[in-house]
């Protein structure tokens, strides 16, 4: 930081990163020209670093795998895809969205605020279509 002796105003002399850095914490003194008897004051600045949307949310794995029985009932946990988003407040809010079921009928949900996948339709092993789903995030 650079302050002005004259005006006192904090500048920054790089650019912040809240990932890096959420906070600083200045001791700043001010004293006046007092010819006899110079007299000063200090106080204590904190300042924060506001978040800028600047990460991406992302999975930790590429692939993941999850099983789940057949004859599961609707409604039953299958998997929860944990996504991560190194911001802070809303911007680390993560939205997650189905973009593609292989085969293409519906039989999981995907709950697009936890990531919670739930079984949305009848499984059945000896049907070979039904053995293996492939969902697209």
């Amino acid at each position: 930081f650079i302050i002005d002796p004259q005006s006192g105003e904090v500048r920054a002399h790089r650019e912040f990163d809240r990932e890096e850095r959420a906070t600083y914490t200045l001791m700043v003194e001010a004293t006046d020209d007092g010819a006899a008897n110079r007299l000063s004051s200090t106080a204590e600045i904190t300042i924060e670093v506001e978040d800028e949307n600047d990460n991406s949310p992302f999975f930790p794995f590429p692939y993941m795998l999850a099983r789940v029985f057949e004859g599961s009932p609707i409604g039953t946990h299958v998997f929860t895809v944990p996504a991560t988003d190194l911001d802070s407040g809303v911007n680390a809010e993560v939205t997650h969205s189905l973009l593609s079921m292989e085969p293409a009928e519906i039989k999981f949900h995907l709950d697009p605020a936890t990531g919670d996948i739930t079984v949305a339709g009848s499984l059945d092993y000896e049907i070979p279509l039904h053995r293996l789903y492939t969902l697209t995030l």
